[in-house]
């Protein structure tokens, strides 16, 4: 499936990639994440499950914290403890 352009968060063709980490905490192993995706030319940004939001009226109908011009280029999913709990936040603060 090709990816919708308005669900593409604006960037210059010379910038870096942007990755969302969603991670519980940021433990050592998060930290060793990001130094990685740093030295590969990649901005990863910690995201927790609880601060994502549906957003129906934001570009591709996901809030991530840290990527308030649109999504990342990906997300990589590494922990997310109480998951059904996570979710049922996420769904219920937008309502």
């Amino acid at each position: 499936m090709p990816r919708s352009p308005e669900s593409i968060a604006p960037r210059a063709a010379s910038s870096c990639p942007a990755i969302a980490l969603v991670s519980d905490d940021t433990d050592w192993h998060a930290r060793a994440l990001l130094k990685a995706f740093d030295a590969l030319g990649a901005r990863a940004q910690v995201a927790a499950l609880q601060d994502c939001r549906f957003d129906s009226a934001g570009p591709g109908g996901l809030r991530l914290p840290g990527f308030d011009a649109g999504l990342p280029d990906a997300v990589l999913v590494r922990t997310m403890s109480g998951t059904a709990r996570g979710l049922s936040n996420i769904a219920s603060t937008n309502r």
